[in-house]
């Protein structure tokens, strides 16, 4: 598969500010000690700050996703592999409402939503949706919405039991649950930026297959560990929500490495171009 064409332009932004001038002359100085121009000085101080920032945002998502995987109760689900999303706004003042939450229940189970089995109850923390199999016991999908901003969705994958996995299908369903989690920020005005925790479980021994192969005369390439976790995926702009064909362009870097994870050479979902044909519905 080609390369991912990067063809976003850096625009330079001009950023002025009023110091005091003994503030001014400190700069001066250590720029003049540092034999740096002080517009250079200033843009080091803050891209370190940034960097700064960053790192501990990361670190806090980090922690928070492994407490929320702590107290999971994953034998619930049905047997196979489970997708897992975690989603959090950039924006340190944002909430969910209960209201609203109930409203976009259905986003909160990406592809489950309208299944039959579909329960929502209100809990400490916000809201929580589940969808069960038609036994009532196994659990199909979960999903929860936090009130303090925090999206968290668990969704089963379908799979045959010779351990395929349909690799378009998986594709689907991370494009669809992406933009139904940031629909829910959407639904409550929050401002992007989103950030999405993608991660794969119980995939250890399962083959990604474009369709069922009931016999091969050389092994699958099949999935080598049992969780698979995404670089982070940022949401900047609600273009890249447009269409399922947008946000699937956005999301080729993950969806390939998805793919890589089980020794394929990419996401069956895109053309030599890289062009969205994932036929999917």
């Amino acid at each position: 598969m080609a390369d991912t064409k990067t063809s976003n332009q850096k625009k330079d932004v001009l950023i002025q500010l009023r110091v005091e001038k003994s503030f001014a002359d400190q700069l001066n100085s250590l720029a003049e000690r540092r034999q740096l121009p002080l517009s250079v000085l200033l843009r080091t101080w803050i891209s370190e700050k940034l960097r700064d920032e960053s790192k501990a945002e990361l670190k806090d998502r980090a922690v928070w996703i492994e407490q929320s995987f702590a107290k999971m109760s994953l034998e619930s689900f049905d047997s196979g592999p489970l997708l897992l999303l975690y989603a959090f706004p950039v924006s340190g003042k944002a909430k969910l409402s209960v209201d609203t939450l109930k409203q976009y229940a259905y986003a909160l189970v990406p592809g489950y939503g309208h299944r039959r089995y579909v329960q929502s109850q209100i809990v400490q923390n916000g809201l929580e949706v589940t969808v069960r199999g038609g036994d009532g016991d196994s659990l199909l999908a979960r999903g929860e919405g936090h009130k303090s901003g925090e999206i968290e969705a668990v969704l089963t994958v379908p799979s045959t039991e010779s351990k395929q996995i349909f690799a378009q299908q998986l594709d689907y369903l991370i494009v669809t649950a992406v933009q139904s989690l940031c629909s829910i920020y959407r639904a409550h005005g929050i401002e992007l930026a989103y950030v999405i925790h993608i991660s794969l479980l119980n995939a250890k021994g399962f083959a990604p297959v474009q369709h069922e192969i009931l016999a091969s005369s050389e092994p699958l390439p099949k999935f080598s560990s049992d969780r698979i976790d995404l670089p982070e995926i940022t949401i900047t702009s609600f273009e890249q929500l447009a269409s399922m064909a947008a946000t699937g362009e956005y999301l080729i870097d993950s969806l390939d490495e998805i793919a890589h994870a089980a020794s394929t050479p990419g996401s069956m979902s895109f053309d030599r171009q890289n062009k969205w044909i994932n036929p999917v519905h």
